[in-house]
């Protein structure tokens, strides 16, 4: 920790509402040993944050976002850091007008990428009408390879005051995309030089985007049921998995941070997993695209969206499904998305682009994965990624809803059934002909064998007397862990060892295991 507790509270009180990360900041180091004029001047800050803490109805994030909002004299908490600490780097020119404008309209915005997320908080505010903002304005303006910005001959026309609305919204994403790339490469909080280095190749990648070219992005999404251990790991081509860290989650969301589940590890000792509703694990997607501008009759840019070159939920949904391929222990894990978010210079570094709370589906066991667990599961990553799952129909999305969506065992056993007939299923003598496959693919001896036919058709009466309304004579639950089970060895034998099956279609596996031996 930062600061340890003392009688005086005044450096907890301010680590509890500006944050780990700013207080480190403030004071330019993790050493609480302070000066008495340092001591003076922090117990002054306090005071100020307090009042005005105190003496308002709004929430407490709102107020503590005044002091880091931009004036004609920089920030309030950029004074109290100039007192405590000294002032920041001074900026070298880098013979980039637009690069240099935009890292000082970065060193007042830094402040507020510093405090912890919280529900009304916005990233930062870019204030248009300051003249930090306005050197930005000409420079972006007056350079051609920004085909966003307006000519110079039009912004003479338009209130000087009012004007910049538009590329204030450039800059601002521009930062935190500068902010999003270096805190996911450093896998900590970026200091401002980081930041200013970044933003060099943000400006890179706006360029690339205006000229028609692809540059990369970022596609994040959680995770919720699994935790990882601390800096570990899992990395398949374009894609890393990680345990969640600070500032992963949007502000947005920290109440589902708030919602946690917890269990005991059940070896016997004291030690509890918890998980969150928001996610404990992290996907990081790397990938390229390119930027589509809308222009209205007079041939201006009106708006622009991202066009990332791969399916960003697809690769989710490949992500989940290897977890479930590479598992060994009993019963699958309930593993489901929770939120997504693209880092790009465009649209907004991080930007919270959907969500959903995992609260209306399959309840959720807490589950610590071992690193020989998180091998397998990037060998599985590896598996998927070499076939076109597209091939298989709806086999992996079904398995995914069984297992992790599904709240009522009837549909659970009916998703994962289907999971069978996607792989083999045919027009005719369907049934004969699914369970032919599976046996085939899955059994080695007469007696598995025998003992497979059994299971699935007993497994198969009972979707049948489900589907139509009868319910079923046997425990629901059981049966459908028992086909979501099935469905699983049928993925994994398919993917392992006959992946020359995959391209084919439904008939021809069924045709291609019957006539093997």
């Amino acid at each position: 920790m930062l600061i340890h507790p003392e009688p005086d509270a005044t450096l907890p009180y301010l680590q509890h509402h500006l944050g780990e990360p700013m207080l480190r900041w403030l004071l330019g180091g993790t050493d609480p040993a302070l000066t008495e004029q340092q001591n003076q001047i922090v117990e002054a800050l306090r005071q100020q944050l307090r009042e005005i803490i105190a003496g308002s109805r709004q929430p407490s994030s709102m107020q503590v976002d005044l002091f880091c909002s931009p004036t004609e004299n920089g920030t309030v908490i950029g004074q109290f850091k100039e007192l405590l600490s000294g002032p920041d780097e001074h900026l070298q020119p880098s013979g980039d007008d637009v690069l240099d404008a935009l890292r000082v309209v970065a060193r007042t915005a830094y402040p507020r990428l510093l405090l912890p997320p919280a529900p009304y908080r916005m990233p930062i505010n870019i204030a248009h009408w300051l003249p930090d903002f306005k050197a930005f304005l000409f420079a972006a303006r007056a350079d051609p390879t920004l085909i966003f910005t307006r000519p110079s001959n039009e912004v003479e026309q338009l209130d000087f005051i009012a004007d910049g609305f538009f590329e204030a919204t450039f800059a601002r994403n521009m930062i935190l995309a500068a902010w999003e790339q270096e805190r996911l490469e450093q896998s900590r909080v970026p200091a401002l030089p980081e930041l200013y280095r970044r933003l060099e190749t943000v400006l890179d990648q706006v360029r690339l985007g205006c000229a028609g070219r692809d540059f990369e992005v970022v596609y994040l999404a959680s995770l919720t049921g699994l935790t990882l251990p601390e800096d570990e790991n899992i990395e398949a081509e374009s894609i890393r998995i990680r345990a969640a860290r600070w500032g992963d989650h949007p502000g947005a969301l920290q109440s589902l941070l708030e919602q946690q589940t917890t269990t005991t590890l059940g070896d016997g000792s004291d030690r509890t997993i918890t998980i969150s509703d928001a996610g404990d694990v992290i996907v990081e997607v790397r990938c390229p695209a390119r930027v589509i501008f809308q222009r209205n009759d007079s041939d201006q840019i009106t708006a622009w969206q991202i066009k990332p070159k791969i399916d960003a939920e697809h690769v989710i949904s490949r992500v989940r499904l290897a977890c479930l391929l590479s598992w060994s222990r009993e019963n699958p894990p309930v593993i489901l998305p929770v939120w997504s978010g693209l880092v790009d210079p465009f649209v907004g570094g991080g930007v919270l682009a959907s969500w959903r709370s995992p609260q209306g589906f399959a309840p959720r066991t807490p589950i610590e994965l071992t690193r020989t667990e998180m091998d397998q599961w990037q060998i599985w990553l590896e598996r998927v990624r070499e076939i076109d799952l597209k091939r298989i129909g709806v086999a992996p999305a079904r398995l995914l809803r069984a297992v992790a969506e599904r709240t009522d065992f009837a549909d659970a056993l009916i998703d994962a059934v289907i999971v069978w007939e996607a792989l083999f299923g045919d027009k005719i003598e369907t049934t004969f002909k699914v369970t032919t496959a599976i046996i085939r693919l899955l059994g080695r001896t007469p007696e598995e064998r025998r003992a497979i036919k059994k299971e699935v058709t007993q497994l198969y009466e009972q979707r049948s007397l489900i589907v139509h309304g009868q319910g079923g004579h046997t425990d629901q639950h059981d049966a459908s862990q028992r086909a979501i089970t099935l469905s699983i060895r049928c993925l994994k034998a398919l993917i392992e060892h006959r992946p020359d099956l995959v391209p084919k279609t439904s008939g021809e596996r069924v045709s291609a295991l019957v006539v093997m031996e």
